[in-house]
Protein backbone atom coordinates (compact mmCIF):
# COMPACT_ATOMS: atom_id res chain seq x y z
CA UNK A 1 0.00 0.00 0.00
CA UNK A 2 3.00 2.91 0.54
CA UNK A 3 4.44 1.45 -2.42
CA UNK A 4 0.83 2.49 -4.08
CA UNK A 5 1.10 5.93 -2.25
CA UNK A 6 4.66 6.71 -3.25
CA UNK A 7 3.93 6.17 -7.29
CA UNK A 8 0.44 8.25 -6.74
CA UNK A 9 2.27 11.30 -5.09
CA UNK A 10 5.26 10.88 -7.71
CA UNK A 11 3.11 11.17 -10.61
CA UNK A 12 1.19 14.12 -9.47
CA UNK A 13 4.14 15.50 -8.50
CA UNK A 14 4.96 15.00 -11.99
CA UNK A 15 1.52 16.29 -13.55
CA UNK A 16 2.05 19.39 -11.16
CA UNK A 17 5.43 19.85 -12.19
CA UNK A 18 4.91 19.82 -15.83
CA UNK A 19 2.24 22.83 -16.93
CA UNK A 20 0.43 23.05 -20.19
CA UNK A 21 -0.25 26.41 -21.37
CA UNK A 22 -2.14 26.43 -24.36
CA UNK A 23 -2.01 29.24 -26.89
CA UNK A 24 2.39 29.90 -25.86
CA UNK A 25 4.91 28.57 -28.82
CA UNK A 26 7.90 30.37 -26.26
CA UNK A 27 8.55 30.52 -22.67
CA UNK A 28 8.84 33.96 -23.18
CA UNK A 29 5.55 34.35 -24.50
CA UNK A 30 4.99 32.70 -21.20
CA UNK A 31 6.73 36.09 -19.49
CA UNK A 32 5.77 37.82 -21.43
CA UNK A 33 2.06 37.47 -20.14
CA UNK A 34 2.88 38.16 -16.67
CA UNK A 35 0.90 35.60 -14.90
CA UNK A 36 3.64 35.40 -11.98
CA UNK A 37 4.61 31.77 -12.96
CA UNK A 38 7.83 30.46 -11.90
CA UNK A 39 10.72 28.35 -14.14
CA UNK A 40 9.92 24.73 -14.45
CA UNK A 41 8.63 22.34 -17.10
CA UNK A 42 5.47 23.71 -19.53
CA UNK A 43 3.89 21.76 -22.51
CA UNK A 44 4.55 24.94 -25.41
CA UNK A 45 3.22 24.44 -29.13
CA UNK A 46 6.19 23.68 -31.61
CA UNK A 47 5.07 22.44 -35.25
CA UNK A 48 1.55 22.25 -34.35
CA UNK A 49 2.61 19.69 -31.34
CA UNK A 50 2.19 20.02 -27.63
CA UNK A 51 5.56 19.53 -26.49
CA UNK A 52 7.19 19.75 -22.76
CA UNK A 53 10.09 22.39 -22.70
CA UNK A 54 12.30 23.64 -19.74
CA UNK A 55 11.29 27.41 -19.00
CA UNK A 56 13.86 29.98 -16.95
CA UNK A 57 11.75 32.51 -16.79
CA UNK A 58 13.38 34.58 -13.99
CA UNK A 59 16.18 34.97 -16.76
CA UNK A 60 15.75 38.45 -19.54
CA UNK A 61 14.83 37.85 -21.85
CA UNK A 62 13.12 33.94 -20.88
CA UNK A 63 14.86 30.87 -21.57
CA UNK A 64 13.65 28.13 -23.62
CA UNK A 65 15.02 24.58 -23.76
CA UNK A 66 14.07 21.86 -26.12
CA UNK A 67 14.91 18.67 -24.20
CA UNK A 68 16.71 16.26 -26.43
CA UNK A 69 18.90 13.18 -24.89
CA UNK A 70 19.97 11.25 -28.47
CA UNK A 71 23.28 9.39 -27.04
CA UNK A 72 24.80 7.10 -29.69
CA UNK A 73 27.22 4.49 -29.04
CA UNK A 74 29.12 3.16 -31.88
CA UNK A 75 29.17 -0.54 -32.34
CA UNK A 76 32.58 -1.95 -32.35
CA UNK A 77 34.12 -1.23 -35.78
CA UNK A 78 33.84 -4.10 -38.38
CA UNK A 79 33.26 -1.81 -41.31
CA UNK A 80 33.99 1.63 -39.58
CA UNK A 81 37.35 1.92 -40.09
CA UNK A 82 36.67 3.97 -43.61
CA UNK A 83 35.70 7.84 -43.57
CA UNK A 84 32.34 8.78 -42.69
CA UNK A 85 31.03 5.08 -42.88
CA UNK A 86 28.65 4.98 -39.85
CA UNK A 87 25.81 6.73 -40.17
CA UNK A 88 23.09 8.39 -37.38
CA UNK A 89 19.86 10.11 -38.03
CA UNK A 90 19.64 12.30 -34.33
CA UNK A 91 15.92 11.30 -32.52
CA UNK A 92 14.01 14.42 -31.87
CA UNK A 93 11.10 12.43 -30.54
CA UNK A 94 7.63 13.88 -32.14
CA UNK A 95 9.77 16.61 -33.37
CA UNK A 96 11.41 16.78 -37.10
CA UNK A 97 14.48 18.67 -37.65
CA UNK A 98 12.00 20.90 -39.69
CA UNK A 99 9.98 21.65 -36.72
CA UNK A 100 12.75 22.66 -34.45
CA UNK A 101 14.01 24.79 -37.33
CA UNK A 102 11.05 27.07 -37.54
CA UNK A 103 11.02 27.20 -33.94
CA UNK A 104 15.05 28.43 -33.85
CA UNK A 105 14.27 30.71 -36.73
CA UNK A 106 11.91 32.76 -34.80
CA UNK A 107 13.97 33.31 -31.43
CA UNK A 108 17.10 35.93 -31.32
CA UNK A 109 19.57 33.46 -30.56
CA UNK A 110 20.04 29.40 -30.19
CA UNK A 111 22.36 26.71 -29.08
CA UNK A 112 22.70 22.64 -29.42
CA UNK A 113 24.69 20.91 -26.53
CA UNK A 114 26.70 17.73 -28.22
CA UNK A 115 29.73 15.69 -26.77
CA UNK A 116 31.86 13.34 -28.45
CA UNK A 117 33.40 10.50 -26.00
CA UNK A 118 36.52 8.83 -27.22
CA UNK A 119 39.32 6.45 -26.38
CA UNK A 120 42.03 5.31 -29.26
CA UNK A 121 40.23 6.99 -31.84
CA UNK A 122 39.68 10.37 -33.54
CA UNK A 123 37.01 12.89 -34.00
CA UNK A 124 37.72 14.57 -37.34
CA UNK A 125 41.75 12.73 -37.34
CA UNK A 126 44.90 14.32 -38.53
CA UNK A 127 44.93 13.49 -41.89
CA UNK A 128 44.22 15.72 -45.44
CA UNK A 129 40.34 15.52 -44.98
CA UNK A 130 38.16 14.80 -42.45
CA UNK A 131 37.05 11.21 -41.21
CA UNK A 132 33.65 12.53 -39.41
CA UNK A 133 31.41 15.45 -40.12
CA UNK A 134 27.41 16.44 -39.21
CA UNK A 135 24.89 16.98 -40.84
CA UNK A 136 23.77 20.75 -40.69
CA UNK A 137 19.51 21.22 -40.86
CA UNK A 138 20.06 22.49 -44.98
CA UNK A 139 21.91 18.67 -45.63
CA UNK A 140 24.97 20.75 -45.63
CA UNK A 141 28.46 18.80 -43.61
CA UNK A 142 30.06 20.71 -40.93
CA UNK A 143 33.53 19.66 -39.66
CA UNK A 144 33.11 21.83 -36.56
CA UNK A 145 32.31 21.05 -33.24
CA UNK A 146 32.21 22.52 -29.81
CA UNK A 147 35.22 24.81 -29.12
CA UNK A 148 37.12 22.97 -32.00
CA UNK A 149 36.89 21.95 -35.86
CA UNK A 150 39.01 20.19 -38.35
CA UNK A 151 40.58 23.02 -40.20
CA UNK A 152 42.42 24.31 -36.25
CA UNK A 153 43.10 20.74 -35.38
CA UNK A 154 42.56 21.74 -31.63
CA UNK A 155 39.95 18.44 -30.70
CA UNK A 156 40.66 16.62 -27.44
CA UNK A 157 40.17 13.37 -29.50
CA UNK A 158 42.32 14.36 -32.59
CA UNK A 159 45.50 14.85 -29.98
CA UNK A 160 46.60 10.80 -30.61
CA UNK A 161 46.27 10.40 -26.75
CA UNK A 162 45.70 6.20 -25.70
CA UNK A 163 43.27 7.94 -22.80
CA UNK A 164 39.93 8.91 -22.69
CA UNK A 165 38.94 12.62 -24.06
CA UNK A 166 36.05 14.35 -24.66
CA UNK A 167 34.80 17.37 -26.56
CA UNK A 168 31.89 19.01 -25.47
CA UNK A 169 29.99 21.95 -25.24
CA UNK A 170 28.22 23.86 -27.57
CA UNK A 171 27.41 24.37 -30.99
CA UNK A 172 26.48 28.24 -31.60
CA UNK A 173 26.00 28.86 -34.96
CA UNK A 174 22.13 29.02 -35.42
CA UNK A 175 21.72 29.53 -39.16
CA UNK A 176 23.23 25.39 -38.81
CA UNK A 177 20.60 24.01 -36.41
CA UNK A 178 19.72 21.42 -35.22
CA UNK A 179 22.11 18.59 -35.89
CA UNK A 180 20.20 16.37 -38.33
CA UNK A 181 22.78 13.27 -38.45
CA UNK A 182 26.17 12.03 -38.28
CA UNK A 183 28.61 10.59 -40.21
CA UNK A 184 31.96 8.64 -38.33
CA UNK A 185 34.86 6.81 -39.44
CA UNK A 186 38.41 6.46 -38.83
CA UNK A 187 37.79 3.81 -36.17
CA UNK A 188 39.81 0.87 -35.15
CA UNK A 189 38.99 -2.95 -33.16
CA UNK A 190 39.90 -0.92 -29.83
CA UNK A 191 38.46 2.67 -30.52
CA UNK A 192 35.11 3.51 -28.44
CA UNK A 193 33.26 6.14 -29.30
CA UNK A 194 29.97 8.00 -27.80
CA UNK A 195 28.16 11.09 -28.76
CA UNK A 196 25.52 12.80 -27.35
CA UNK A 197 23.20 15.20 -29.32
CA UNK A 198 21.78 17.14 -26.10
CA UNK A 199 19.28 20.17 -25.66
CA UNK A 200 18.31 22.88 -27.43
CA UNK A 201 18.70 26.23 -25.62
CA UNK A 202 17.26 29.22 -27.05
CA UNK A 203 15.89 32.54 -25.84
CA UNK A 204 14.54 35.90 -27.17
CA UNK A 205 11.93 36.44 -30.46
CA UNK A 206 14.17 37.80 -33.48
CA UNK A 207 11.54 40.05 -34.50
CA UNK A 208 10.76 42.18 -31.45
CA UNK A 209 11.74 45.40 -32.07
CA UNK A 210 13.53 44.67 -34.98
CA UNK A 211 13.62 46.34 -38.67
CA UNK A 212 14.92 45.72 -42.32
CA UNK A 213 17.17 47.07 -44.18
CA UNK A 214 15.71 45.42 -47.34
CA UNK A 215 17.71 47.54 -49.85
CA UNK A 216 21.03 49.21 -50.16
CA UNK A 217 19.19 52.54 -50.66
CA UNK A 218 17.46 51.98 -46.78
CA UNK A 219 17.92 54.68 -44.30
CA UNK A 220 16.60 55.95 -41.23
CA UNK A 221 17.03 59.44 -39.93
CA UNK A 222 16.36 60.10 -35.87
CA UNK A 223 16.63 62.72 -33.72
CA UNK A 224 18.84 62.86 -31.16
CA UNK A 225 20.07 65.34 -28.73
CA UNK A 226 22.53 63.62 -26.31
CA UNK A 227 24.08 60.23 -26.35
CA UNK A 228 26.27 58.72 -23.19
CA UNK A 229 25.21 54.99 -24.37
CA UNK A 230 23.54 53.73 -27.58
CA UNK A 231 22.96 50.00 -28.05
CA UNK A 232 21.55 47.83 -30.59
CA UNK A 233 21.64 44.31 -32.35
CA UNK A 234 22.57 44.04 -35.41
CA UNK A 235 21.99 40.59 -37.90
CA UNK A 236 23.69 40.81 -41.71
CA UNK A 237 21.83 38.91 -44.32
CA UNK A 238 24.23 40.50 -46.90
CA UNK A 239 28.12 41.55 -46.26
CA UNK A 240 29.36 41.14 -50.06
CA UNK A 241 29.95 45.21 -49.92
CA UNK A 242 31.24 47.86 -48.48
CA UNK A 243 28.30 49.05 -46.57
CA UNK A 244 27.62 51.89 -43.47
CA UNK A 245 25.46 50.51 -40.55
CA UNK A 246 25.09 53.92 -38.62
CA UNK A 247 26.38 57.00 -38.39
CA UNK A 248 26.18 59.82 -35.62
CA UNK A 249 28.39 63.34 -35.39
CA UNK A 250 29.95 63.48 -32.00
CA UNK A 251 31.98 67.28 -31.02
CA UNK A 252 31.96 68.11 -35.07
CA UNK A 253 33.16 64.39 -35.79
CA UNK A 254 31.64 62.19 -37.68
CA UNK A 255 31.85 58.54 -36.48
CA UNK A 256 29.98 55.93 -38.76
CA UNK A 257 30.00 52.09 -38.03
CA UNK A 258 30.50 50.39 -41.20
CA UNK A 259 31.59 46.97 -42.77
CA UNK A 260 34.45 45.87 -45.48
CA UNK A 261 33.67 43.67 -48.19
CA UNK A 262 35.33 41.02 -45.91
CA UNK A 263 32.32 41.06 -43.72
CA UNK A 264 34.55 42.80 -40.88
CA UNK A 265 33.08 45.31 -38.76
CA UNK A 266 34.94 49.07 -38.60
CA UNK A 267 33.86 51.41 -35.86
CA UNK A 268 35.40 54.68 -37.24
CA UNK A 269 38.93 53.67 -38.27
CA UNK A 270 38.99 50.40 -35.37
CA UNK A 271 38.82 46.77 -36.57
CA UNK A 272 36.62 44.73 -35.15
CA UNK A 273 35.80 40.68 -35.53
CA UNK A 274 34.63 39.24 -38.88
CA UNK A 275 30.56 39.45 -38.32
CA UNK A 276 28.60 36.28 -39.67
CA UNK A 277 24.58 35.57 -40.06
CA UNK A 278 24.32 35.27 -36.01
CA UNK A 279 22.77 38.79 -33.64
CA UNK A 280 25.53 40.94 -32.38
CA UNK A 281 25.86 43.21 -30.18
CA UNK A 282 27.09 46.23 -30.36
CA UNK A 283 27.18 49.23 -28.10
CA UNK A 284 29.00 52.98 -28.50
CA UNK A 285 29.41 54.54 -24.97
CA UNK A 286 31.08 58.22 -24.29
CA UNK A 287 33.30 58.16 -20.75
CA UNK A 288 34.75 61.50 -20.23
CA UNK A 289 36.52 62.60 -23.36
CA UNK A 290 36.31 58.83 -24.62
CA UNK A 291 34.08 56.93 -26.82
CA UNK A 292 34.45 53.63 -26.65
CA UNK A 293 32.48 50.39 -28.90
CA UNK A 294 32.19 47.15 -27.63
CA UNK A 295 31.11 44.11 -29.96
CA UNK A 296 29.95 41.05 -28.77
CA UNK A 297 31.20 42.22 -25.42
CA UNK A 298 34.93 42.72 -26.52
CA UNK A 299 35.53 46.82 -26.02
CA UNK A 300 37.94 48.82 -27.66
CA UNK A 301 38.73 52.92 -27.57
CA UNK A 302 37.88 54.76 -30.65
CA UNK A 303 39.09 57.84 -30.09
CA UNK A 304 39.26 61.02 -27.82
CA UNK A 305 37.13 64.18 -27.83
CA UNK A 306 37.46 67.70 -25.96
CA UNK A 307 34.49 68.45 -23.98
CA UNK A 308 31.80 69.36 -23.35
CA UNK A 309 29.99 66.87 -25.50
CA UNK A 310 27.93 67.75 -27.98
CA UNK A 311 26.12 64.69 -30.14
CA UNK A 312 23.50 64.94 -32.60
CA UNK A 313 21.56 66.43 -34.20
CA UNK A 314 20.58 63.26 -36.27
CA UNK A 315 21.04 59.09 -35.45
CA UNK A 316 21.24 57.78 -39.15
CA UNK A 317 20.91 53.87 -39.55
CA UNK A 318 21.75 52.91 -42.86
CA UNK A 319 22.99 55.74 -45.34
CA UNK A 320 21.41 58.15 -47.27
CA UNK A 321 24.44 57.87 -49.78
CA UNK A 322 23.04 55.65 -52.61
CA UNK A 323 23.92 51.87 -52.52
CA UNK A 324 25.90 52.50 -49.37
CA UNK A 325 23.56 50.76 -46.57
CA UNK A 326 23.85 47.04 -45.44
CA UNK A 327 21.36 44.11 -45.95
CA UNK A 328 20.06 42.79 -42.84
CA UNK A 329 18.70 43.72 -39.29
CA UNK A 330 18.58 45.85 -35.97
CA UNK A 331 16.58 45.13 -33.25
CA UNK A 332 16.49 46.75 -30.02
CA UNK A 333 18.01 50.25 -30.08
CA UNK A 334 18.75 52.33 -27.40
CA UNK A 335 19.62 55.32 -26.57
CA UNK A 336 20.44 56.37 -22.93
CA UNK A 337 18.41 53.13 -22.15
CA UNK A 338 15.25 55.00 -24.10
CA UNK A 339 13.82 52.30 -26.17
CA UNK A 340 13.74 53.71 -30.03
CA UNK A 341 11.69 51.28 -31.72
CA UNK A 342 8.28 53.53 -31.65
CA UNK A 343 10.67 56.41 -32.91
CA UNK A 344 11.94 54.00 -35.94
CA UNK A 345 8.06 53.16 -37.06
CA UNK A 346 6.84 56.94 -36.89
CA UNK A 347 10.14 58.30 -38.46
CA UNK A 348 9.04 60.93 -40.89
CA UNK A 349 12.57 60.26 -43.01
CA UNK A 350 12.72 56.63 -43.81
CA UNK A 351 13.28 54.59 -47.10
CA UNK A 352 13.20 51.06 -47.40
CA UNK A 353 13.02 50.15 -43.54
CA UNK A 354 10.40 47.45 -43.25
CA UNK A 355 9.32 46.37 -39.88
CA UNK A 356 10.26 42.47 -38.33
CA UNK A 357 13.21 40.82 -39.37
CA UNK A 358 12.72 39.30 -42.73
CA UNK A 359 14.87 35.96 -43.93
CA UNK A 360 15.22 36.93 -47.29
CA UNK A 361 14.67 40.95 -48.03
CA UNK A 362 14.06 42.16 -51.64
CA UNK A 363 17.36 43.39 -52.55
CA UNK A 364 17.38 46.33 -55.23
CA UNK A 365 20.09 46.29 -57.67
CA UNK A 366 21.75 49.98 -57.88
CA UNK A 367 22.94 51.07 -61.07
CA UNK A 368 24.86 53.93 -61.93
CA UNK A 369 25.68 55.10 -58.15
CA UNK A 370 26.35 58.44 -57.29
CA UNK A 371 27.30 59.29 -53.79
CA UNK A 372 25.24 61.67 -52.05
CA UNK A 373 25.95 64.27 -49.43
CA UNK A 374 26.16 63.10 -45.78
CA UNK A 375 23.62 64.44 -43.99
CA UNK A 376 25.25 64.48 -40.68
CA UNK A 377 27.95 66.61 -42.58
CA UNK A 378 25.53 68.92 -43.89
CA UNK A 379 21.46 69.19 -43.05
CA UNK A 380 20.21 69.10 -46.85
CA UNK A 381 20.30 65.56 -48.65
CA UNK A 382 19.60 65.29 -52.03
CA UNK A 383 19.79 62.14 -54.04
CA UNK A 384 19.96 61.84 -57.86
CA UNK A 385 16.64 61.65 -59.61
CA UNK A 386 17.01 58.57 -61.38
CA UNK A 387 17.97 56.91 -58.52
CA UNK A 388 15.32 54.78 -57.44
CA UNK A 389 14.35 56.59 -54.20
CA UNK A 390 15.05 60.32 -53.07
CA UNK A 391 14.65 62.24 -49.74
CA UNK A 392 15.15 65.47 -48.31
CA UNK A 393 16.07 66.13 -44.98
CA UNK A 394 16.41 69.79 -43.22
CA UNK A 395 17.82 70.66 -39.76
CA UNK A 396 14.81 70.51 -37.69
CA UNK A 397 14.42 66.64 -38.57
CA UNK A 398 11.83 67.48 -40.72
CA UNK A 399 11.52 65.76 -44.26
CA UNK A 400 10.07 64.09 -47.42
CA UNK A 401 9.77 60.88 -49.52
CA UNK A 402 9.32 60.76 -53.22
CA UNK A 403 8.38 58.32 -54.81
CA UNK A 404 10.21 57.18 -58.11
CA UNK A 405 8.98 57.05 -62.00
CA UNK A 406 6.87 60.31 -61.81
CA UNK A 407 8.58 62.83 -64.62
CA UNK A 408 7.10 65.80 -63.12
CA UNK A 409 9.27 65.91 -59.61
CA UNK A 410 12.29 68.69 -59.93
CA UNK A 411 15.29 68.12 -58.06
CA UNK A 412 14.20 68.79 -54.23
CA UNK A 413 13.18 72.60 -55.06
CA UNK A 414 10.14 72.36 -56.38
CA UNK A 415 8.53 71.78 -52.62
CA UNK A 416 10.23 74.90 -51.91
CA UNK A 417 8.64 76.93 -54.76
CA UNK A 418 5.28 75.59 -54.28
CA UNK A 419 4.68 76.62 -50.97
CA UNK A 420 5.64 80.09 -51.60
CA UNK A 421 2.59 79.84 -54.22
CA UNK A 422 0.43 79.14 -51.52
CA UNK A 423 0.89 81.50 -49.53
CA UNK A 424 1.57 84.23 -51.85
CA UNK A 425 -2.15 83.35 -53.48
CA UNK A 426 -3.86 82.88 -49.09
CA UNK A 427 -2.41 86.43 -48.65
CA UNK A 428 -4.24 87.63 -51.51
CA UNK A 429 -7.56 86.44 -50.66
CA UNK A 430 -7.24 87.56 -47.25
CA UNK A 431 -6.97 91.52 -48.72
CA UNK A 432 -9.45 90.89 -51.23
CA UNK A 433 -11.86 89.51 -48.48
CA UNK A 434 -11.42 92.28 -46.22
CA UNK A 435 -11.88 95.18 -49.22
CA UNK A 436 -15.16 93.31 -50.25
CA UNK A 437 -16.44 93.69 -46.35
CA UNK A 438 -15.44 96.86 -45.82
CA UNK A 439 -17.39 98.17 -49.16
CA UNK A 440 -20.14 96.27 -47.80
CA UNK A 441 -20.43 98.14 -44.41
CA UNK A 442 -19.47 101.53 -46.57
CA UNK A 443 -22.36 101.22 -48.86
CA UNK A 444 -24.66 99.96 -45.88
CA UNK A 445 -24.08 103.50 -43.54
CA UNK A 446 -24.93 105.35 -46.73
CA UNK A 447 -27.96 103.72 -47.76
CA UNK A 448 -29.28 104.25 -43.99
CA UNK A 449 -28.09 107.40 -43.37
CA UNK A 450 -30.78 110.41 -41.63
CA UNK A 451 -32.79 107.03 -39.97
CA UNK A 452 -35.02 108.56 -36.98
CA UNK A 453 -34.00 111.92 -38.36
CA UNK A 454 -36.88 114.86 -39.42
CA UNK A 455 -36.71 118.39 -40.80
CA UNK A 456 -37.30 119.36 -37.47
CA UNK A 457 -34.63 117.12 -35.55
CA UNK A 458 -33.55 114.05 -34.56
CA UNK A 459 -36.46 111.12 -33.14
CA UNK A 460 -35.52 112.19 -29.57
CA UNK A 461 -37.33 115.21 -30.04
CA UNK A 462 -41.00 113.38 -30.54
CA UNK A 463 -42.55 113.40 -27.10
CA UNK A 464 -43.92 110.18 -26.05
CA UNK A 465 -42.21 106.61 -25.94
CA UNK A 466 -40.38 106.16 -29.58
CA UNK A 467 -40.81 101.91 -29.07
CA UNK A 468 -44.54 102.69 -29.66
CA UNK A 469 -45.08 105.07 -32.34
CA UNK A 470 -47.26 104.16 -35.03
CA UNK A 471 -46.77 105.84 -38.69
CA UNK A 472 -50.24 107.21 -40.12
CA UNK A 473 -49.82 108.41 -43.91
CA UNK A 474 -52.56 110.28 -45.16
CA UNK A 475 -53.22 111.94 -48.73
CA UNK A 476 -52.06 115.64 -48.72
CA UNK A 477 -55.16 117.19 -48.53
CA UNK A 478 -56.29 115.50 -45.78
CA UNK A 479 -53.51 116.70 -43.52
CA UNK A 480 -54.54 118.01 -40.07
CA UNK A 481 -53.41 121.72 -39.74
CA UNK A 482 -50.74 120.94 -37.37
CA UNK A 483 -49.22 118.20 -39.27
CA UNK A 484 -48.87 120.20 -42.20
CA UNK A 485 -44.98 120.04 -43.38
CA UNK A 486 -43.75 117.57 -41.28
CA UNK A 487 -41.96 113.86 -42.34
CA UNK A 488 -41.43 111.31 -40.07
CA UNK A 489 -38.64 108.42 -41.38
CA UNK A 490 -38.64 105.00 -39.42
Amino acid sequence: MAVNMKIILCFSWLVALTTTVKGYTSCGEIQNAKENRSSGLYNIEIGGKDVPVSCNLTSQPAVTVILVDDVVKVPKPGSHGSPKSFLHNVNYGALSADDIRAFIEERESCKQYVSYKCSNATLFGNKQSSLSSWTSVNDSPKEYWANCSFSDKTCQCDQGKSMSEEDAGYLTKKKDLPVKALQIGGLSSGSNVSVMIGDIVCYGDSQKGAFTFEDRNAFVSLNVSSMKELKFKLKLLNSDKNNTIASIRINEKDLKIRLNGKSELFVDVTKFSKLDEEWHSIVLSVEGPTIYAAVDGVRKPIFEITLPVNVGPKLILGSPERCNTFIGCVKDLTVDGQDYTKMITEAKVKEFVKKGCSAKPQEVQCSNPTVQVDPIVDPTVTTNPTASHSASVNSNGHGKNNNTGNDDDDDGGGGNDDSAIIAIVVVFLILLIILIVVFFITWYLKRNKGVYQTHEGSAENIHGDTDNLTLVTKPCDQEPEGDKGKEYYL
